[in-house]
C-alpha cells in the first residue's frame, strides 16, 4: 500500500527531493501501513 502510494507521488511528479520526503513523511495511508507493519513484526 505505502509503495504504491510512493510509486503514484513519483508518477505525479511529486517524486523531486523534499516533496517525496513530505509525502512520505506526512502521508495518513504511509504512517498506517508502517504502523501495521510494526504491529504484524511485534
Amino acid at each position: 500500500m505505502a509503495v504504491s502510494a510512493v510509486r503514484a507521488a513519483l508518477a505525479d511528479g511529486a517524486g523531486d527531493g523534499i516533496e517525496l520526503v513530505r509525502f512520505v513523511l506526512f502521508s495518513d495511508e504511509v504512517l498506517a501501513a508502517f504502523e501495521a507493519a510494526l504491529a504484524s513484526d511485534a
